[in-house]
């Protein structure tokens, strides 16, 4: 029983090499398979990232329009704060896929005013909280003859006597 009776006993078209080609193979597909894995954790990492950073700035657009709100129904007169108390200007509020609750307190001498904007959006809030002056004298003033832009994501409603023309002006006002 020579080397002529195993070479024999094996079946034609297979030879030694064969085996070490299949285990290149294998190693291949498990080093891209791992590559693949690693690749779809990292794009999922990022979306992840992506949305909260949104929803985050979402949230303090949401956060700032509640505050604007108070200023405006301030300058408006619609509410009056009373010395020493908090009020609650909107609560649970509709505004940009979210809403915000807006309250206002007062020092006792109601010249300053302490206004804290809380946002909520796909179940997560933020609040900002703004420290003001207040005084009538301030907020008396005539906007009606200042030129500015308004931007928004979305529909808009406004208060009082603003018109909103849609046109280009310079600085000259033209």
């Amino acid at each position: 029983m020579g080397t002529e009776d195993i070479t024999m006993k094996m079946k034609p078209g297979i030879t030694d090499s064969d085996g070490g080609v299949l285990l290149v193979v294998i190693i291949i597909a498990v080093i891209g398979t791992f590559a693949s894995m690693a690749t779809l954790q990292f794009t999922s990492a990022n979306i992840s990232a992506s949305k909260n950073k949104r929803t985050g700035s979402s949230l303090m657009n949401i956060a700032e329009s509640g505050k604007e709100y108070a200023f405006a129904k301030l300058r408006s007169s619609e509410i009056e704060p009373g010395a020493g108390t908090e009020i609650e200007i909107a609560t649970d509020m509709a505004f940009g896929g979210g809403a915000f609750t807006v309250t206002c307190s007062s020092n006792v001498a109601v010249d300053s005013l302490w206004i804290v904007s809380v946002a909520t959006l796909n179940k997560k809030s933020k609040a900002i909280e703004v420290t003001a002056l207040y005084s009538r004298s301030v907020l008396n003033i005539d906007f009606s003859t200042i030129r500015g832009a308004v931007t928004a994501k979305g529909d808009i409603t406004t208060k009082g006597n603003i018109i909103i023309d849609g046109q280009d002006y310079n600085e000259a006002g033209d």
